[in-house]
């Protein structure tokens, strides 16, 4: 026996003088699945409301199915190996790995198993349902871009089991915040009254939450919304871009000169229809409403008379309410050598709508009220301007001003067109003129004629001055209609004349 130990001894010696290793043995796990290396669970529960899951246990492989000569290790979420049996979490999942390792080298391993833990959880309250009731008509509470600041009110009825005894339920409908005591609610439903939405003419959304020992929420869709009522509006305008002056006839004549520039229009809620003008001191554009994408639009290239006065634009919509801005800018000056004298522009800045001077029924004393503004470049140093026409008016000429406003003037609601003229007394040939039809009549109009049938047809009849001639192949002279007056027409009407 001494001699066979000693003879191992030396051949252990001789393996290492040699430098040669011996090879480790480990055994086969060909004949090992992973579902032979699956752990069983025992998964934890819960049944009380606000309660926490209890039980729950990660069973150990017994016996375990690693063969001779390999052991048994498990690892949580794929972290350290061991030995030890991982340790059930009640409150969130896990993924158990298993797998059998080679005592002689830890990098032979078999099939790896996987199980992931499902632990219990507990009820918890439940806000079944939530109903939109009583829903205001819009609330306009001004304008932005796109009326999102509407407003209306509404009434919201919670439906919900289970609530937790004390803390908090908070509303949020974006335009609102509320936050009700949860022991001061109805045992299953409770209604919060006059909330405050937008109205966006979209779904309405809330976010509903209790509070307490545990919670329970609510997200969603409970109705629709009334649409916006904002009216359109011009917000901006800008004139940019202008270029300098262009001299229109090569000559001398500064009354063709002009330059360009681009106008910006911003507006909000447009109309659907009919069409955005753009009136300037020199030319009146226009473009179609459902031409245009968003809530801006530019006029290029738009042209302006190179005087060297006061320019202005005002963009309106055809089909808007009052949907218009006035805006003035310098003009770029002339740059013909002889400039000439030139009023540019007459425009009454309308300031109020009718106003029913009198009697509902009678519209002959309907009015608006306006200012006049006269637009003018390079005049006379002395004398004045003249308005004549439906308004009388003399200024006296200030070599300083491209620009006169009269201001507070009433102008009548007839039906034809008023009439304003502008000229210089130094320049008879520096004017211009205005004719505007204006607002229609706030007056309600008259249902009766009177009666017509008390007349006869001589009462009728015109006097006429009959011409003569007593001179041998001359011309008659003379002769002449006589206008019926006193008129016979009675109160209502009118006498007319046709030939």
């Amino acid at each position: 026996m001494r001699n066979k130990f000693i003879n191992t001894i030396l051949v252990c010696a001789l393996f290492l003088l040699l430098g040669l290793t011996l090879t480790a043995q480990c055994p086969d796990f060909s004949d090992l699945t992973e579902a032979d290396m699956e752990v069983n669970l025992i998964e934890s529960s819960c049944t009380v409301l606000g309660g926490e899951p209890t039980g729950g246990e990660v069973l150990a492989l017994s016996p375990s199915p690693c063969p001779l000569g390999s052991t048994l290790f498990y690892s949580e979420n794929f972290n350290t190996f061991t030995t030890e049996v991982p340790e059930y979490d009640q409150r969130s999942p896990r993924t158990i790995i298993t797998r059998c390792q080679c005592d002689e080298d830890s990098s032979n391993t078999g099939p790896v198993g996987t199980v992931v833990t499902d632990p219990g959880e507990c009820p918890t309250c439940v806000i079944t349902s939530v109903t939109l009731e009583n829903v205001s008509s819009c609330i306009n509470v001004g304008n932005d871009e796109e009326g999102r600041n509407d407003l209306f009110t509404g009434d919201i009825t919670i439906e919900y089991t289970d609530l937790p005894p004390s803390g908090e339920l908070t509303i949020d409908t974006r335009e609102d915040f509320i936050s009700l005591n949860l022991s001061t609610l109805g045992a299953n439903s409770h209604t919060v009254t006059g909330l405050f939405f937008e109205a966006s003419g979209e779904d309405v959304e809330v976010r509903i939450t209790a509070r307490g020992a545990f919670r329970c929420d609510f997200n969603g869709v409970i109705g629709q919304a009334p649409a916006n009522c904002s009216e359109c509006s011009v917000t901006d305008v800008r004139v940019i871009n202008t270029t300098g002056c262009i001299n229109g006839g090569g000559d001398l004549d500064d009354g063709n000169d002009f330059f360009l520039g681009d106008v910006i229009v911003d507006f909000s809620l447009p109309p659907s229809t009919g069409t955005l003008e753009l009136f300037t001191n020199f030319t009146t554009l226009s473009v179609p409403v459902d031409s245009m994408i968003g809530n801006s639009f530019t006029f290029t290239n738009v042209q302006f008379p190179a005087d060297g006065g006061q320019g202005f634009v005002q963009p309106y919509f055809t089909d808007g309410d009052n949907c218009t801005q006035f805006i003035e800018f310098n003009a770029s000056p002339p740059c013909s050598v002889d400039p000439t004298c030139e009023i540019s522009g007459v425009v009454i800045d309308i300031t109020s709508e009718c106003i029913n001077g009198g009697d509902d029924t009678d519209d002959t004393n309907d009015y608006f009220e306006g200012n006049i503004l006269i637009f003018t470049a390079n005049g006379p140093t002395d004398g004045s301007l003249n308005i004549s026409g439906d308004v009388l008016v003399d200024l006296p000429v200030d070599p300083t001003m491209n620009v006169y406003e009269i201001s507070g003037q009433m102008f009548p609601i007839t039906g034809d067109p008023i009439d304003i003229i502008a000229s210089f007394s130094d320049d008879a040939d520096c004017m211009n003129q205005l004719s505007l039809l204006g607002l229609e009549s706030c007056s309600a109009p008259q249902t009766s004629c009177p009666d017509l049938s008390v007349l006869t047809e001589s009462d009728m009849e015109v006097s006429v001055i009959e011409s003569s001639c007593t001179v041998l192949g001359g011309e008659p002279t003379g002769g002449e209609v006589l206008a019926l007056s006193p008129s016979p027409c009675p109160l209502g009407s009118t006498l007319f004349y046709s030939e």
